[in-house]
């Protein structure tokens, strides 16, 4: 499939270089990759052949676009993302299709119902929530629901699948770590591993500054992350490849970390995601990102909720089972509930 890429790529220049809409997020970039793109935005090119990857924009080979991280140099924003692959809602949508949002929801209430209150019209946020899948099978279940990306692309799937379920969902465009709702909540969430975008200490801080606003006093903040068997490498508790249905055609999906990218001061490593369609034996689309994440061990979400002096962790588990705990031989994820008590 051929397509064009659009005449907006390169959105401004400025004196140090210009700005280009990648994957829908604004990248600084120098000149020569300024002329690059102003060159790609008038020519036509191979879908399959274009992949977005950081800061750096480069042309490797005739018709290849590669957005790349650089390599790192302390990360002064102290937060990442996959734009390009969270732009391609529909084909993520899919490619997550596997998770069991009714029953995941139905172990996040239990924790509520354990840690909590009991009240007539409870209310909820999704932090990072892409699809919403969990929002809007609270929303079904009687909850006030709100939700927040910072992709564009997954608010409006998000909102198409709210109205397409009649249901009412609250989803706003905002950034994890300084985001704020109309409401105060009794639970947030923030799950499948996307608190790893989230590269520093002090961002993290701010992300629970944010939550603690957007919870009432007593409400739980529930995360979902990594195993620490996965984090450091003694077993692989998920698998970073597979292949799922998308409209007649075959999704394979890829999310690993690259081999010698780990960074033992920040615990990031750099993560390629990747989504190939193919239909009749021909690859017919590729979508490449790679971005940093970082790997979160329970003992750092601990102190880092008391670190902000308005959290304390009230649980831990090792899947969406309260019988299933972090130490357990089948444990396989890492789910960590927090209240807030100021």
């Amino acid at each position: 499939m051929w397509i064009r890429l659009k005449p907006g790529l390169l959105v401004g220049r400025r004196r140090s270089g210009a700005l280009a809409d990648v994957g829908g997020r604004l990248v600084a970039v120098d000149e020569s990759e300024a002329q690059v793109l102003e060159s790609l935005s008038t020519r036509w090119m191979f879908h399959s052949d274009v992949a977005s990857v950081g800061p750096t924009i480069r042309l490797v080979n005739e018709g290849l676009l590669e957005r790349r991280d650089a390599a790192w140099d302390g990360d002064p924003d102290g937060s990442s993302e996959h734009a390009l692959v969270y732009s391609e809602a529909e084909l993520y949508e899919a490619a997550f299709g596997y998770r069991d949002y009714r029953s995941e929801w139905s172990f996040l209430e239990s924790l509520w119902h354990r840690f909590g209150w009991e009240v007539p019209s409870p209310h909820m946020v999704e932090i990072a929530a892409g699809p919403a899948g969990h929002a809007l099978v609270a929303a079904r279940e009687g909850w006030t629901a709100y939700a927040l990306d910072r992709s564009a692309a997954m608010v409006e799937l998000g909102r198409n699948r709210a109205r397409e379920t009649g249901v009412n969902l609250d989803y706003s465009q905002q950034d994890m770590a300084t985001f704020s709702i109309q409401a105060r909540c009794h639970v947030a969430i923030t799950m499948l591993d996307s608190i790893s975008y989230i590269t520093s200490n002090d961002k993290f801080l701010s992300h629970l500054s944010a939550v603690r606003e957007a919870l009432l006093p007593g409400g739980l903040y529930i995360i979902e992350t990594d195993h620490p068997a996965a984090v450091f490498g003694f077993d692989r508790t998920t698998e970073s490849s597979w292949t799922v249905g998308y409209r007649g055609a075959e999704l394979r999906v890829e999310w690993i970390a690259e081999a010698k990218s780990f960074d033992p001061i920040t615990q990031c490593s750099r993560v390629s995601a990747s989504f190939e369609l193919w239909s009749g034996g021909q690859r017919e689309r590729v979508v490449r990102e790679t971005a940093w994440q970082r790997a979160f061990t329970f003992q750092e979400i601990d102190a880092l909720a008391k670190a902000s002096g308005t959290f304390e962790i009230v649980g831990a588990f090792g899947g969406f089972d309260l019988d299933l705990g972090l130490a357990d031989d089948d444990a396989w994820r890492t789910v960590v509930t927090m209240r807030r008590i100021a």
